[in-house]
């Protein structure tokens, strides 16, 4: 009797395992393309929210320039010829330095109480598609 007769023949670990490597790394490459797939959304996204309020404070201070013109207009810096509120709205294109494509809108109302004149200036900046609005109020 030889020896080879009486050995039974069971299955490698390894016959049994054929085909479980490719499973295994069509999820793994799946698993990655979806976490690159929502790694760059968050990017996109994050992109856009920071220009937006980059925008924002442009507009802001599009808004504040705008008020600071209307002061001007109604306290000069000379002290001596008084100003008074424009018949209609102004209009300040603000093309210079950061604030290109900005522009700021600055309305006026005067209204007199007890022989005092009080002022309302309201100053809408505008950058792009994006808007603040400013409100003072001057004796």
């Amino acid at each position: 009797m030889r020896h080879k007769d009486f050995m039974i023949k069971q299955p490698l670990v390894r016959d049994r395992q054929k085909g479980l490597g490719l499973a295994t790394a069509i999820f793994a490459i799946t698993v990655m393309a979806v976490l690159a797939t929502l790694i760059a959304q968050l990017v996109t996204n994050n992109a856009e929210t920071t220009q937006e309020e980059i925008e924002l404070i442009r507009a802001f201070y599009s808004a504040e320039s705008g008020i600071q013109f209307g002061l001007n207009r109604l306290f000069p810096p000379d002290g001596l010829t008084p100003g008074a509120c424009p018949a209609g709205p102004v209009n300040y294109d603000l093309a210079e330095g950061g604030f290109s494509r900005c522009e700021a809108d600055v309305f006026c109302e005067s209204v007199t109480v007890s022989a005092v004149d009080y002022y309302t200036i309201t100053s809408t900046g505008t950058c792009g598609e994006v808007n603040r609005t400013i409100q003072v109020r001057a004796q």
